[in-house]
């Protein structure tokens, strides 16, 4: 969809007021000789009320493509100047229990000052069964952290798969970030498990058949 469809499309929707849609449709079409354009309206009530819906909607366990979703509209919004984004990003993610922009930058910062998966403990294979298109081949323990390697075996299977860890004391697991191709999925969190764990279960966001759990050795 190019930039003058999804202005179109927003308007249509109520989420764009007509005048700010008229502005920036005459920005995206103006040639370089035109006269300059009136300053773009500073306020949005249409947008905001749109985000307001969508981040009221959404919570820590939303599936990942109403995220997008949402994140998505707050880019477009920002980028047509219509809204504050450190405001709304900030609303967002109290709605879904990230960590604030700061908390973010500070963690990032801490991350790259040392090393992560420094020491391995303990190497435990994953269930035989195949779930989802899935595999989980075996879990790594590290002094910092958890990481888990999986088999893709199946044709369709999610294009960005959000895994998540738990354990059986309600340890919140730090995202670390994922990665993959068609053949093998790696995914790991910034938390080590702590002694009290005796198995973790990593789950694929929006799949509930999609559990696999793992007794552990200590």
């Amino acid at each position: 969809m190019d930039a003058r469809s999804g202005l179109a499309a927003l308007e249509a929707a109520g989420a764009l007021e007509r005048a700010a849609g008229r502005f920036w449709d005459a920005a995206f079409t103006q040639e370089a000789a035109a006269s300059p354009l009136a300053s773009p309206p500073k306020s949005n009530e249409a947008a905001e009320a749109h985000l307001e819906q969508v981040v009221a909607g959404l919570t820590p366990s939303s599936d990942q493509d109403a995220v997008l979703r949402a994140q998505a509209a707050m880019e477009l919004y920002a980028a047509l100047g219509v809204i504050d984004w450190p405001v709304w990003d900030a609303r967002l993610r109290v709605a879904l229990g990230d960590p604030t922009a700061e908390e973010e930058e500070q963690l990032t910062a801490e991350l790259n000052t040392g090393g992560t998966e420094v020491e391995l403990l303990e190497v435990l294979p994953g269930p035989a069964e195949v779930k989802g298109g899935f595999r989980l081949l075996f879990v790594l323990r590290f002094v910092d952290g958890v990481a888990v390697v999986l088999d893709v075996e199946g044709e369709e299977v999610p294009e960005w798969p959000e895994w998540r860890l738990e354990d059986d004391v309600g340890t919140d697991f730090w995202n670390g970030g994922s990665s993959g191709s068609s053949d093998d999925v790696r995914a790991s969190w910034r938390t080590p498990v702590p002694p009290a764990a005796t198995r973790l279960v990593l789950s694929l966001a929006g799949h509930p058949g999609v559990r696999f759990k793992v007794p552990l050795a200590h």
